[in-house]
């Protein structure tokens, strides 16, 4: 589009600076040589943002900060390991701080608040289960927003699974 600035591939009047086009699946391929990089960057008035980049030396798809603290801050492997904060993760969800303070995983239900049924669960299972449940830490409200003052009794709890399917608490 010669008025605009704007390229398209498959179509004739592209609404941003790069549209791809077609009826059926659209790709976007970038090839490199063997055990180099491909990169894709984020610029924001001329400052790098972030990138995202496929490591040819280790076959690693790795998001990048350009800050004062620049690098990698998360890892895909090729094993389907995720690391944030490590470039080696060893295990399905691999969590490293190299600095002072919490390293903390965060599961939060906002829908519907206040809401005196719903929980937040962290199940933590070592194998399959017929019913889903499995040994875990769970947060939970629960109660009658009629006869609590504060709307909603408020628990945590720690739970092992029986071979008999019951729930003890710890």
């Amino acid at each position: 589009d010669n008025t605009s600035g704007n390229v398209g591939i498959g179509t004739t009047n592209p609404d941003v600076n790069l549209q791809l086009s077609t009826a059926g699946n659209t790709a976007f391929k970038i090839n490199s040589g063997s055990g180099s990089n491909n990169d894709i960057q984020f610029y924001e008035g001329g400052v790098g943002k972030f990138a995202i980049y496929s490591n040819g030396a280790d076959d690693t798809l790795r998001f990048y900060k350009y800050t004062a603290t620049a690098g990698d801050v998360m890892t895909l492997t090729s094993t389907g390991n995720v690391g944030i904060g490590t470039t080696e993760p060893t295990k399905k969800l691999h969590l490293v701080k190299t600095t002072a303070g919490d390293v903390a995983i965060k599961v939060e239900n906002i829908v519907g608040q206040p809401d005196t049924t719903s929980t937040a669960s962290l199940y933590l299972i070592p194998g399959v289960s017929s019913d889903g449940l499995a040994p875990g830490i769970q947060a939970y409200r629960v109660g009658d927003q009629s006869s609590n003052p504060n709307g909603r009794d408020q628990a945590m709890r720690f739970f092992t699974r029986n071979n008999d399917a019951s729930v003890t608490a710890l």
